[in-house]
This record gives C-alpha cells, structure tokens and sequence, in this order.
C-alpha cells in the first residue's frame, strides 16, 4: 500500500440560474490507523500499519479483523489476527481481482461475504478468511449489493440494494444452498446499514424518510409488524453491542448509545452521547461521501475499533465542505 497524498477536488455541482456555484469538495485523501476508543473517549492504537483503510469489521469470536484497504485505486480485503498484534504481523490479503472488493461481513465459520464489481455490478461473493477453497458468487444481478449483517445461524444475510431506477433498499438472502434473494423493505426512501440484534430478533438501520437520515427498529424477519425511531435529532450507521442490551449509532462526530430491553416487549431509552471525535471516522459519509460503518465493536461491548486520521495536521482537512462561489458567471467567463 502506498503512502502518498493527493490533492482533494470538486464534485457534486450545483449552479443558480444568478451564477452561484455552490460544489462539495473531497477531503484530501490521507492513510488512516487503526484505533480501539473506550466509552470514555481514552484511546489506544493497534499494531496494523498505517494504510488506506475503510470498514473496519471484527470477525464473530473477536479475534481477527477485516478492512477494506485501497492501492491505486484499487480496493482488496484484507485481515489481521488480534491475537498476534504486533508491529511484526503482516496483513494478509483475501481479494485479488482486479476490481474493488469491499464491505466484509464475517460469518461464525470464519468465512466472509463481500461485495465486488468484477462484473460491472457490485454483487456478492464468498470465501474463507484462510483464503482456502474456492470463492463463489452468490447473486448475479443488474444492481449494486452491499452485504451488511448476518444473522446469528449464519443463514440469513442483509444486503442494501440499489438499481437505477429505484433508492436503496434492504434485501435478505437465504444462505440454505440456494442463495435465494428477496425483498426485506423497499421503499421510496433509502434504507441503508441494516444490523441485527445479537438474538436475531430485531434490525436496525437507517432511513431519511422523515427528512434528515435517523435511526430506526424492525422486528426481524417480520420488518412490516412495527417500527420504532430511534434517533431524534439525526443518527447513521448502527451497531449492536455483541454483549447485548445497547445499541450504538453515529451523529455528526458522536457516538451515541441507546439502552434496549428485548423481552417481554422492544423497549428502548433516549439516546446518550458516549464521546465526541472529531478527528474520527465513524462514518463514510466523513470521509469520502459513501454511506458505510467505519467502525465496529468489541465482544463484551466496551470498546469501539475506529479509523483516525495518520496524515493530516488538521483533522478539519478530511472532512467534506461545501463550497459556494458567488458571480460565477463573471468569475468564469473567458476574456
């Protein structure tokens, strides 16, 4: 992986018909380390060298981590055993084609399904996280997939789908042998970075159906059966905490905790702010403007693993802006 560090440009424009232009400005792309942060704030590095890094993401027994890393444009998967953190552990690379493969989801036997778009679209494949066998591709469709969260047998899988004509949607695949895809919640608004509960029972996600992007809960599979929001004042990409009792999500550079009851009935609290980062990426949307969790959660709930920043001098630097421009017509116009 490379240590470079390019200049950000411009993109998502918008012009006024009085020639205001107004555009978003991506961050200047710098490496990032990986960090464990405790509910405190207090954080602590881990061995993995510096990189490229986007979605962190711990396998089920805690004991190995995947992360998407991006060299020359080009996104793989790699993993890292916790268990040997040190400075002399290498990471080890699970993806080669020569196309992005991003988004890992662990399974219990150690597997991980991932995205790639080595067929144009972005589907979704399977291999071991030891790199033996072989992969297999497990939906083909003329749509963009991104796996999100499995569920405790390992025979379910959510994945968010998007295809040219419709927003994002939640879809479930039935890993029985036959890989079969069907609707979870479609409809005209995003739903986006599904989790399940440690039972099962219970899929939390993230939708802008009432405007600004907040979290809400489902009863899982039955996702028709009722509906709670969560967030209040704006919230992304939830997490579970594996120990049970808590669900965790991001607002604006908070983390924020919700305490939940499952039985006898959902019951849930108001959420609380456990830290504010800003110098940590707890969502895409910080980064580089894509909807993705960067950050995942230990097993007994108590620690968080996060991407910081290992280049920038001034953590505003990676985020994104907007920039207006006014008498753009004038400013532009060529003498």
């Amino acid at each position: 992986m490379t240590s470079q560090v390019t200049a950000g440009v411009g993109a998502n424009l918008a012009v006024s018909r009085r020639g205001t232009l107004a555009y978003v400005r991506t961050p200047i792309v710098h490496e990032r380390s990986l960090a464990w942060i405790s509910r405190s704030g207090s954080e602590a590095p881990t061995a993995v060298p510096v990189g490229r890094y986007v979605i962190p993401r711990m396998s089920r027994d805690g004991t190995q981590i995947a992360v998407v890393a991006e060299d020359n444009g080009n996104h793989d998967i790699y993993t890292w055993d916790l268990s040997r953190d040190s400075p002399n552990q290498t990471l080890m690379r699970l993806t080669f084609a020569p196309s992005s493969d991003t988004y890992p989801v662990w399974s219990r036997d150690g597997r991980i399904i991932h995205g790639s778009l080595r067929q144009g679209w972005q589907n979704l494949y399977r291999r071991s996280a030891d790199r033996g066998g072989t992969e297999e591709r497990l939906t083909e469709a003329p749509a963009n997939q991104r796996p999100l969260a499995r569920s405790p047998d390992d025979r379910q899988l959510i994945f968010e789908e998007n295809t040219t004509d419709t927003a994002w949607n939640l879809m479930r695949l039935t890993l029985d042998g036959t890989a079969t895809a069907e609707p979870l919640l479609r409809t005209k608004f995003d739903e986006r970075n599904a989790a399940l509960s440690p039972d099962g029972q219970w899929m939390a996600y993230e939708s802008n159906e009432t405007g600004p992007t907040e979290v809400f809960v489902r009863p899982f599979p039955n996702v028709t059966d009722a509906v709670f929001r969560i967030s209040q004042t704006g919230g992304r990409s939830p997490v579970w905490s594996p120990a049970g009792g808590e669900l965790f999500f991001v607002n604006g550079t908070t983390l924020d905790s919700v305490g939940v009851q499952f039985a006898p009935r959902f019951r849930y609290g108001s959420p609380v702010a456990l830290f504010d980062s800003p110098s940590t990426f707890f969502d895409g949307r910080q980064a580089n403007g894509s909807a993705y969790r960067m950050f995942d959660v230990s097993q007994d709930g108590q620690r968080f693993l996060v991407l910081k920043n290992a280049g920038a001098v001034d953590s505003a630097a990676t985020r994104l802006s907007i920039v207006v421009v006014h008498n753009w017509f004038e400013n532009a116009a060529i003498p």
